[in-house]
């Protein structure tokens, strides 16, 4: 019996049945789920119990660290804002709301990364932006309607996290993978590179890393070849260079760059290591978020920095750091606030990291795992597609064309799908309360989005009746997105089956819109979620099979590739589930898709 006046705790569950949310048998070495799937069976690590004492409530801080919960990068962090008529931050606080925690990864950290946090060096304001363009240097590559989220946890204390392996161990996995993985960048480092930040040439690894995300990672978002558009001052590569800037000026953002890049070559090469290190990095990132903006930013500079990393955290580890899109969305809100929407500079950085955001949120709402919550009403109309957005730099650049290239189809479907994919989820949201009868406004909304696709539909084929200049790829995968949204429409809010004409005319036009991309065009980037949408609803077996034969060939720069396996196993569960009930709307049948098959489709 323990001593009198000690607190002692069992083990208790797995890391693994925790995360997974299964029962352990609590067995060592390890538990009977973990041996039977071949898993690392880690018991967890508590911290230290303390003596009893009373508690004291708290007034909340005006600091960002009051806004923001670190969890145990599960969901790394929330950071959530919406525009409120006071400007004192105290009153921003809610401790109310508090998202799950479960764990972020299978695999214990091995150690911690050598990534000093440092200040970040110099300051600037926004529009200012360092005048290193990692292009040419590929060496480093309003009134508020809703009270905001401030969700708030510190890490210190966290044992599991802090466990530093013996420096050996740093050094044998640098001198055992930075060749394996990154051989390409290892001549190019030792040539008289720019001075670069501490977190960076602190550790090789990281140097890898940040090479790696400047001269292949970014290029994942990029879908049309620049060197094939011919207008002057096309700019040659946005991504790289908004994000290649922005991240060298930030460290957040810089840890998350590096971090996404360690989840790009962990998944590609199927390499746990990397997947660790991701990790680590995605929760130094939420770190340095917390320490570095300590107070509720106003300017587009800053903002932009928290939504853009916010937004690697997310593609880092999309299934667990669901909380991180909802970081993007509320401070993207807060940003296009009535009080602050006239000094937001909408040039070349706000317009690239807000696409990424709409084509986050577009995704995440039509993701079958539903895994990300839905904004309210006020948050999703704020982040909507502007028309004074149109003058902005690089879309006043492609005003010739009908196609925005930044999404991969024109400007006039960008809220009509933002809207899409949030009724499909009220609607969802609806069918699990057992709503028998429609609900009225749900209904007018819907009837009013379906005009609203046909007028837009109506103008692209004025605009290509035209001139145009468009590169003949983007017209194809526009066209492809086109039949996407129509199936998405019809199939989730107006519940026609995947046997009618209809529907199979247009599964039809996606497989041979996409099929006449080349693997290796850049536009192939994009292809997948139009694919996805036409296998959910595909009836003929030589269709399907087109799809998934596609789906094999997935260009090397892209999100998915090397998971090719993955995705065609998972639309693979959806034929078997839709072949079982062949009448059965997509209402009915899409709360059976497990998360063991279902991916999160970006």
């Amino acid at each position: 019996m323990p001593p009198a006046g000690k607190h002692h705790r069992g083990q208790g569950a797995c890391t693994e049945c925790v995360r997974r949310k299964r029962k352990c048998d609590e067995k060592r070495p390890a538990c009977s789920l973990c041996r039977q799937h071949n898993r690392v069976c880690q018991p967890r690590i508590f911290k230290q119990w303390k003596g009893l004492s009373g508690r004291r409530s708290k007034s909340p801080n005006n600091n960002l660290q009051g806004l923001i919960k670190l969890e145990d990068f599960a969901t790394t962090s929330v950071l959530s804002f919406s525009p409120k008529s006071e400007s004192n931050l105290t009153d921003l606080v809610n401790p109310q709301l508090s998202p799950s925690l479960s764990s972020a990864t299978s695999y214990t950290p091995v150690f911690v990364p050598d990534v000093v946090l440092e200040a970040s060096s110099g300051s600037h304001e926004y529009g200012s932006w360092p005048s290193y363009d990692p292009v040419t240097e590929p060496i480093f590559g309003v009134e508020a309607q809703k009270q905001p989220i401030g969700i708030v946890e510190d890490l210190e204390n966290d044992q599991d996290y802090q466990q530093e392996s013996p420096t050996s161990q740093v050094t044998t996995f640098e001198q055992a993978h930075s060749d394996k993985f990154f051989p390409e960048f290892r001549t190019s480092l030792v040539a008289n590179p720019p001075p670069l930040p501490n977190d960076i040439l602190d550790s090789h690894r990281n140097k890898f890393l940040w090479s790696y995300f400047v001269a292949h990672g970014i290029k994942m978002f990029l879908c049309w070849d620049p060197h094939k558009v011919d207008i002057d001052g096309a700019p040659p590569e946005p991504f790289t260079k908004v994000f290649g800037s922005m991240a060298f000026q930030s460290k957040p953002l810089r840890l998350a760059a590096m971090g996404l890049s360690a989840f790009l070559q962990g998944t590609k090469t199927q390499t746990p290591a990397l997947r660790v290190v991701s990790s680590n990095l995605g929760r130094l990132a939420s770190q340095a978020l917390c320490s570095e903006h300590r107070v509720l930013p106003t300017n587009t500079h800053s903002l932009l920095q928290i939504i853009a990393t916010a937004i690697l955290l997310f593609l880092s580890d999309p299934q667990w750091s669901t909380s991180m899109l909802q970081l993007a969305r509320s401070t993207a809100a807060y940003m296009l606030g009535q009080e602050t929407r006239n000094n937001v500079i909408e040039d070349e950085y706000f317009e690239v990291v807000m696409a990424l955001l709409r084509w986050c949120d577009i995704c995440a709402h039509f993701s079958l795992l539903q895994s990300v919550e839905m904004s309210d009403d006020y948050i999703h109309r704020s982040i909507e597609f502007q028309e004074r957005e149109q003058q902005a730099s690089i879309s006043r650049t492609f005003k010739s064309w009908i196609i925005n290239p930044l999404y991969t189809f024109s400007t006039r479907w960008i809220n009509p799908m933002l809207r899409l994919g949030r009724l499909t989820r009220l609607r969802q949201t609806a069918k699990k309360l057992g709503f028998s009868t429609p609900d009225e406004y749900l209904e007018k909304q819907i009837d009013e989005l379906e005009e609203e696709l046909l007028l837009a539909r109506n103008e692209d084929l004025k605009a290509c009746s035209s001139l145009w200049n468009d590169l003949p790829d983007l017209l194809l995968l526009n066209e492809a997105m086109h039949s996407a949204t129509v199936l998405l429409f019809y199939t989730r809010l107006r519940d026609l089956p995947w046997s009618t004409p209809f529907v199979r005319r247009h599964v039809d036009i996606i497989c041979d819109q996409t099929e006449q991309i080349s693997p290796e065009s850049q536009s192939s980037n994009n292809i997948l979620f139009p694919l996805y949408v036409a296998g959910c609803e595909a009836v003929d077996v030589g269709k399907r099979e087109q799809i998934a034969n596609r789906l094999s060939r997935l260009p090397a720069t892209g999100y998915w590739f090397n998971q090719e396996t993955k995705l065609v196993s998972s639309l693979r569960h959806v034929w078997a589930i839709r072949d079982n009930s062949p009448g059965t709307t997509w209402i009915d049948w899409s709360h059976q898709g497990s998360k063991a098959h279902i991916p999160k489709v970006n």
